[in-house]
């Protein structure tokens, strides 16, 4: 019987195991609206009757939800197991678990079953704790909660656990209000963002076999901090001031158009009010060896543009299509930029090789992102084209067709 019972364990792994996992894939829950409720003997049908909709209800009505159930109990119901996924309302996701009549859980007292299920999920609380900041980020849910129930063969609870993250939503404040506040700014944004990063990893790999790190500071509002420091002595780091001057001087003075030209890039690409880049090179005691500034005189050439069609024609224009066309080289999708008056519209067109049968839980991924965008990215490029461009955006529009050109999905945002 012991045997038994961890092979039951076993199960339950494997089928929390591939929850966690599908929850970064296309996150899930369950109690099909209209079926009871074990536990408040209400169905949730009538609840989303009762109350207006919301983002954990809209969550639950979608089909990323009903194919993770699915995937589930198509994979482990042989195993004795079934998983449904209910919710309560506003912040708490309900994952149920129920044995089938081939365990048979008589012979072990409840303390026995704390005891080994207890263990068990205090390895997994991480993992559950990293879902629920999933599905705030991704699908826009507010929860704080996932309640794991198991019930044995008749429906009775054997074990219960809330996992909880501290979390309490912020304060709604329009961008405005926070940038005019000093508690957000465009640059901020850039700062602790994944590209801010991915720079920093880029540029010291690539100076790794040269003795030096590389990191990168802000200063409000406008200003982007390079900084280099030799971790070992080297020919430049043991110049005099006059000689770290000529030489830095002549390497700066060959690059002054690339990093004029990145910090064009930045402004366009991330919506980011730059207009300086500085250069510091400090040797191995922190030291300063170089300094020098970078400027962009955004006002000297942009703000000329007509409409959105002129500045697509643009050298400005080229590079955004540029961008774009590089980040989705490597992925199933190709895209088309262009004006419709002053709205900017994406297009995008989903390759044959993506699996048709994959596209609705795609469609429904690509929603929560453009949702999550509403109030970060877009503001940031209208206010970008504006304040760089002279062009005040009608809207932003984003399309998806399938590669014959049927459309599956379509998002705009206005620019109020």
């Amino acid at each position: 019987m012991k045997k038994k019972f961890l092979v039951l364990v076993a199960a339950l792994i494997m089928i929390l195991n591939l929850t966690a996992c599908g929850n970064r894939a296309v996150d899930g829950r369950a109690f099909v609206p209209g079926e009871q409720n074990p536990d408040t003997d209400e169905s949730l049908g009538g609840m989303a009757a009762q109350e207006e909709s919301s983002p954990l209800a809209d969550w639950y009505d979608s089909e990323a939800r009903i194919m993770l159930e699915d995937a589930i109990n198509a994979e482990y119901g042989r195993s004795g197991m079934t998983f449904t996924i209910s919710i309560e309302e506003p912040d708490t996701i309900i994952y149920n678990y129920q044995y089938s009549d081939a365990y048979d859980l008589s012979e072990f007292s409840p303390n026995d079953i704390y005891s080994v299920l207890g263990y068990l999920f205090d390895g997994m609380e991480e993992q559950f704790l990293s879902d629920i900041e999933t599905y705030r980020n991704v699908h826009g849910i507010p929860l704080t909660t996932i309640c794991l129930i198991i019930r044995d063969a008749n429906g009775s609870m054997i074990y219960s656990r809330d996992i909880i993250d501290d979390w309490e939503p912020e304060t709604e404040m329009s961008l405005e209000e926070e940038i005019s506040s000093g508690e957000k700014s465009s640059l901020a944004d850039w700062y602790d963002s994944e590209e801010r990063i991915e720079l920093e990893n880029r540029m010291n790999s690539a100076m790794e076999g040269f003795g030096i790190t590389f990191s990168i500071s802000i200063e409000e509002p406008d200003t982007i901090i390079h900084t280099y420091q030799y971790t070992e002595e080297s020919e430049n780091s043991r110049a005099s001031q006059d000689e770290a001057d000529d030489i830095f001087g002549y390497l700066f003075d060959c690059a002054e158009e690339n990093v004029v030209s990145d910090i064009k890039q930045q402004r366009i690409v991330y919506g980011i009010p730059l207009t300086t880049v500085r250069i510091i090179y400090l040797d191995i005691n922190g030291s300063l060896l170089y300094s020098r500034d970078f400027t962009y005189d955004a006002s000297a050439l942009e703000t000329s543009y007509d409409n959105l069609q002129a500045w697509l024609d643009s050298e400005e224009g080229a590079l955004l299509i540029e961008q774009t066309d590089e980040k989705l080289a490597s992925s199933v999708l190709t895209a088309k930029i262009s004006a419709d008056g002053n709205t900017l519209v994406y297009e995008y067109y989903i390759s044959d090789e993506f699996e048709t049968d994959k596209i609705a839980a795609f469609v429904t991924e690509i929603d929560a992102n453009m949702e999550s965008y509403r109030t970060s990215v877009m503001p940031a490029m209208f206010r970008s084209f504006e304040m760089d461009f002279g062009i005040k955006l009608e809207g932003i529009r984003f399309v998806f067709y399938t590669e014959d050109g049927t459309r599956v999905y379509l998002k705009e945002f206005v620019n109020e």
